[in-house]
């Protein structure tokens, strides 16, 4: 049942008016109670995004209307800048009646009203510096350029953004070429030009002209493409859009579902048509014309190379790594109904579970492979392990992502005998993937190393959190060592020791089962598992630290490592 005092807020927030008593009551309890500020952030961030789902350019105009801006509004010449300009030397006057509540939660309000209309998040920060919790380090970090493929980029010079490379909110051009882009959200983006498009939010691009190409995963349905008068928003689905200088534009759906939209001059829309899987549809906003047409096509670009690139690693790379004196070494060269086997003598193999699968032949490299839509795959071995207490362990590893998405990669948890139900999803050494936080201070697609333990006295568990300077780029392989070194956490990526912090504790003595590719082993909520999805290989567990010249001769024994 949601909370009165929630209600009156959010009423508030929305125009109602209060008693500046009651006011100065919601403003106490906003202030002083955590759990209440951020029902109250995911109450208004939901109404943003019902509303933003449907918005498009221009958006000034939405905001003139909702905010009652007056005549002044006609005199400036509509775009961006102009707009800007004006959120900077004025607030809305529905809050002005509001008297001191107005000084502290009026500003925010502002924020949160213009975030949950329009997510525009760049003009957000432009003109404030405020940043969400958990975002990129004074900036507004939407995407990560994941392929190149023959591009001149709308420059001078014709250089730009390179593969690797993060993209804030902003507008880009594409002479020629075609590019894929990954949302920290997982959404996949690929543009052939000529094409002029601008990145506007974690889930909204607004396009000029140009041919695109969307795949928005399970769980970030909504993504908006928007374009002079029409728009298409995803509905869980993969969709392609050619839009031509004109404002003319078609639209496919190749998986699942979108809705195309004819807008109007506030950029709402007038018309909407759900576009099914294998349909075609020609959109003229000038003449007012929106309706289907025979399938072609062969006139939208195809998918990003789906093809994996293979870890080639140098014929004396498993020599070296046996001479760092591993507790277990598995390569993925072969798969028996045993299961994986260990690299060392008398280790125990790496057992297979779902629809992993180990991909060799006698030409390449072997590796696992974790399918999508496929949460129940994982890696375990059947014997328990007792990790040393102190300085004396360490994981290594080379991953490959799908994309950008939450997931588990390798962790350590009590055994079933030793963990308690309420904390079943306590590591003691876990190495993740993060994606785009909503309302949380994870870092958007970094490698997170956690380090855990449960306090014998109350079993109330303690963490530690390490997060990677460097992001993961989809379709491309890194390499991993994450361990305890003396007294510290340590975390190295692509051979740089990227960060490192000195926890207070040891884990107790006790029983952990290893898990690869997912959260846990056990049977548990489908949003809670966190499969990995990609490939993974050469696993090491070590009963000691490799030293930083260790971890980078292994990395340098890739044959093109990832710089």
């Amino acid at each position: 049942m949601i909370d009165d005092d929630l209600i009156d807020l959010i009423s508030v927030w929305r125009g109602a008016e209060l008693s500046l008593s009651r006011c100065e009551e919601l403003f106490k309890r906003l202030e002083c109670d955590v759990e209440f500020r951020q029902a109250f952030v995911s109450e208004i961030r939901m109404l943003g995004m019902l509303k933003a789902v449907q918005s498009t350019e221009p958006r000034w105009l939405a905001l003139h209307a909702e905010l009652g801006w007056g005549a002044e509004w006609k005199s400036l010449s509509h775009d961006e800048d102009s707009m800007m300009a004006m959120l900077q030397g004025q607030a809305p006057h529905r809050f002005s009646r509001l008297g001191r509540w107005g000084g502290g939660v009026v500003a925010a309000s502002i924020l949160m009203t213009i975030l949950g209309w329009f997510t525009w998040s760049s003009g957000l920060r432009a003109v404030t510096g405020w940043n969400w919790p958990g975002a990129a380090p004074s900036s507004n970090k939407l995407a990560v350029v994941s392929k190149l493929s023959d591009v001149r980029w709308e420059t001078p010079n014709g250089h730009g953004p390179a593969v690797g490379d993060l993209l804030s909110a902003g507008r880009l051009g594409l002479r020629s070429g075609q590019a894929d882009l990954v949302f920290l959200n997982g959404v996949t983006l690929t543009v052939e030009g000529p094409a002029e498009f601008d990145l506007v939010s974690i889930d909204r691009v607004f396009c000029r002209k140009g041919r695109l190409r969307a795949r928005v995963p399970s769980g970030v349905e909504g993504f908006v493409v928007a374009s002079p008068g029409s728009a298409v928003v995803d509905l869980g689905t993969e969709f392609a859009m050619n839009i031509d200088s004109d404002g003319k534009s078609r639209v496919m759906v190749f998986e699942g579902a979108a809705e195309a939209s004819l807008l109007g001059a506030e950029g709402y829309p007038r018309r909407t048509q759900r576009v099914e899987k294998n349909k075609q549809f020609e959109v003229n906003p000038g003449s007012d014309y929106l309706a289907e047409a025979a399938p072609r096509p062969e006139q939208f670009i195809s998918p990003g190379n789906g093809i994996a690139p293979l870890l080639q690693l140098d014929s004396a790379y498993s020599s070296e790594v046996m001479k760092s004196r591993p507790l277990s070494y598995w390569r993925f060269e072969s798969a028996s109904s045993d299961g994986v086997p260990n690299e060392v003598p008398g280790g125990p193999p790496l057992r297979l579970n779902g629809s992993v699968r180990v991909a060799a032949s006698p030409h390449t490299n072997g590796r696992a492979v974790f399918s999508d839509s496929a949460p129940d795959q994982f890696m375990t071995t059947l014997t328990p392990w007792k990790l040393p207490r102190g300085s004396r362990h360490a994981i290594e590893f080379w991953f490959m992502p799908e994309t950008i998405r939450y997931a588990t990669l390798v962790g350590f948890y009590p055994t079933d005998a030793e963990l308690p139900k309420t904390l079943l999803y306590h590591h003691t050494m876990l190495v993740e993937l993060m994606a785009y936080p909503t309302l949380s201070l994870e870092k958007p697609a970094s490698v997170r190393f956690l380090r855990g333990w449960l306090r014998e006295v109350d079993l109330f568990a303690e963490d530690h959190n390490l997060f990677s300077q460097s992001i993961y780029v989809p379709k491309r392989w890194h390499h991993v060592v994450a361990q305890r070194n003396d007294k510290q956490m340590e975390l190295y990526v692509n051979g740089v020791r990227d960060h490192a912090i000195s926890p207070e504790n040891d884990p107790p003595d006790i029983f952990y089962r290893l898990v690869v590719g997912r959260r846990t082993a056990e049977p548990t909520e489908l949003s809670d598992r966190r499969p990995f999805v990609g490939e993974l290989d050469e696993l090491v567990v070590y009963d000691h630290p490799l030293s930083t010249e260790e971890v980078r001769s292994h990395y340098r024994l890739a044959a093109s490592p990832i710089r």
